[in-house]
């Protein structure tokens, strides 16, 4: 991926304990899975799982941690390249477009 495709990429909320890294944060969306696979990443019952395994695909292979605690602020870092680190293998479920208030402090 070039520079100005990692400027361009998309940025989204990773929640908590997705791709890896513990804490909820802002990633880049960088380098998507060629071959996604379904999602296994839910709990409740053997129907409600096989559903969302048909319609959720981990799709990114790799997402890199901006800083910041707002959009704006990520959008920032990724301008100034100020990233904390990677995830790995996150799935559609596990990405928000934004914050969700209740993890806003």
């Amino acid at each position: 991926m070039t520079d100005r495709e990692i400027q361009n990429a998309p940025i989204r909320w990773k929640t908590p304990g997705a791709g890896f890294i513990g804490a909820g944060g802002f990633v880049v969306l960088v380098d998507r899975d060629p071959d996604p696979f379904p999602c296994v990443v839910f709990d409740g019952t053997e129907e409600e799982r096989e559903a969302h395994e048909r319609t959720c695909r981990e799709t990114w292979a790799t997402a890199w941690a901006l800083e910041g605690d707002t959009l704006e602020e990520a959008r920032q870092a990724l301008a100034e390249r100020r990233f904390l680190g990677a995830a790995y293998h996150l799935s559609d479920c596990e990405l928000l477009e934004d914050r969700p208030p209740e993890d806003s402090s």
